[in-house]
């Protein structure tokens, strides 16, 4: 008998070399993949369905027995005080257990993975489903963990062939590129088969469909015990050129060392968890790959589920109060619209504003001037008076009555963007970037096409080193205000945080063709240029940038 075992590193190797030879792979899921998902192994219940049997007596065993038609000499040994269970034990006592009670039993199924939620082992599954030609999981599993990170990760809809009727289409023209999840097993939601004698021989519809599968896909096993008679024997009967068996242990079963005995290339790999195994192949395999961390993903994500059911809520809001009261031409909404906004500020002429964060204290001044004879009651007019306050207290470094100011103008006029952004801003300004994103999206879907908006949200975000959510926001800024050079600037470095230099340096050129005379910006494209290797030209920029700050300070 060959030696068939293999250490995890030489496993990844492995699969990374064949990877870069296009050589595709499959993952064989089993109950131990799912165990730190928090649900448990059939190893782990088996005492306690025996355990349960034993105090019940002999005779209330030898009932179920009957009852499910099982050979006392089967289950006998099973109950004997030196008996060690075996995977291949938990379907007589899952039978014996459940005995004549199926709903019972498919409830019990329920309850176990009710309220489980996919280990990070499945999340990294989801990057290689997404990011490799590796898209193929077959799993004896009723769980829907596989598809749940999917969703989460947000890729492509996998297809989820759940009933042996469906398995003809995992390998349709249709479906290609999309990640699919074969359930030989089936699907909690099509009656599962958990019985003995419905596991006696593999559905029919599935012998052909995962025939083919594998003969295009080298088997991954993790979390897989084999002690079925149903997609252990289809293993057994075609001739695997290659299967890599994945085990917490250095020894299997016998079964599991014969066929991978008769597999040229069959081996037993020592791993020490399914998450961990799974973490270190996407940490192997990610040259090449882009893809965020787990709680910058999800982050991402839920932020754009939220913001668009609040902008959902808010315009259906809007248009019921509409209908309700109309207020469209009141004093109250002709005062929201000339008097909130930095842009405009109108009492018998325009008032020019700079494209600046917050206004300046001499802008402040002249708002005074043009409100001396406001109405104070009237809320529009008294949250424009809180914000300059607000304002003020900020330029003195009066940082906490800036903030309180603040708040008590947002809960005058909680729609107005201005003040959500003016609370952002403070918050960032004052280093909270995390309080300070909550605000900012909230102004952005106030307020959905204002560049400095995006802009101040996409600079947060990079603070919070959330950078493809801070590319986003500042592309949109640069959609809306594509003449703005500090815009460019500021994605450049992002982009040359994501290692994204070419796109770096044709930022930073953008912003120096815009803007000629920013020292700043010559020396973020010397940043790029060290990057890629271009030290001459590095050189240059970073001399430029001297000869304009030099030329600032004489003037």
């Amino acid at each position: 008998m060959r030696d068939f075992h293999m250490s995890a590193e030489r496993f990844i190797d492995h699969v990374k070399a064949g990877y870069d030879a296009n050589q595709r792979y499959c993952f064989i899921l089993g109950a131990g993949a799912s165990y730190t998902s928090g649900i448990p192994t059939g190893m782990s219940l088996m005492p306690e369905w025996r355990k349960y049997l034993e105090k019940k007596g002999l005779s209330y065993i030898e009932e179920c027995a009957r009852d499910c038609n099982i050979p006392k000499k089967r289950w006998m040994p099973l109950f004997q005080p030196d008996y060690k269970l075996k995977s291949e034990d938990y379907f007589i006592l899952f039978d014996l257990r459940f005995a004549g009670t199926p709903i019972v039993a498919y409830h019990e199924l329920q309850t176990l993975m009710e309220n489980a939620s996919p280990s990070i082992g499945y999340y990294m599954l989801a990057i290689l489903m997404e990011h490799t030609e590796n898209k193929l999981v077959i799993t004896t599993n009723f769980d829907s963990l596989v598809e749940d990170v999917l969703h989460r990760y947000h890729t492509k809809h996998p297809l989820v062939a759940g009933h042996e009727s469906l398995a003809s289409f995992i390998d349709t023209v249709e479906n290609v590129g999309r990640p699919v999840v074969a359930k030989v097993h089936r699907d909690l939601t099509f009656r599962p088969l958990n019985r003995e004698q419905e596991l006696r021989k593999l559905g029919i519809g599935w012998e052909n469909s995962l025939r083919t599968a594998l003969s295009k896909y080298i088997p991954i096993v993790i979390g897989y015990a084999g002690g079925d008679q149903t997609l252990m024997k289809l293993l057994e009967r075609i001739d695997l050129e290659s299967i890599y068996w994945c085990s917490l242990n250095t020894r299997e079963s016998e079964r599991i060392e014969n066929l991978l005995c008769k597999s040229p290339g069959g081996y037993l790999v020592t791993i020490k968890g399914f998450d961990e195994i799974m973490f270190d192949l996407v940490d192997n395999m990610k040259e090449g790959m882009s893809f965020e961390k787990p709680t910058d993903r999800m982050k991402y994500l839920c932020d754009q589920w939220v913001n668009s059911y609040n902008e959902q809520y808010l315009k259906i809001n809007d248009a019921v109060l509409d209908e309700n009261t109309d207020q469209n031409s009141s004093p109250d909404k002709v005062m929201e619209s000339s008097m909130v906004s930095d842009n405009s500020f109108k009492s018998g002429k325009d008032v020019s504003v700079a494209n600046d964060l917050i206004p300046d204290l001499s802008f402040l001044e002249l708002l005074d001037q043009l409100s001396d004879t406001s109405d104070n009651s009237d809320p529009v007019i008294s949250a424009a008076q809180l914000r300059r306050s607000a304002l003020r207290h900020y330029y003195n470094k009066e940082l906490s009555q800036a903030l309180e100011l603040c708040d008590k103008a947002i809960n005058l006029q909680p729609r107005d963007a201005n003040l959500q952004f003016l609370k952002g801003t403070l918050l960032h300004n004052n280093g909270e970037n995390d309080k300070a994103l909550s605000y900012m999206i909230q102004a952005n879907l106030l307020e959905r096409n204002n560049s400095k908006y995006h802009y101040t949200m996409g600079v947060i975000l990079q603070e919070l080193e959330r950078y493809p959510e801070a590319r986003s926001e500042i592309k949109r800024a640069i959609a809306l205000e594509f003449s703005n050079a500090k815009y460019h600037d500021s994605l450049s470095m992002v982009h040359l945080k994501m290692q994204e230099y070419q796109e770096a340096l044709e930022e930073s050129d953008t912003a120096i063709k815009l803007e000629t005379d920013n020292p700043d910006f010559y020396m973020t494209r010397s940043m790029v240029y060290d990057k890629l290797g271009e030290n001459k030209e590095a050189e240059k920029d970073r001399m430029k940038a001297r000869q304009l700050k030099n030329l600032t300070t004489i003037l």
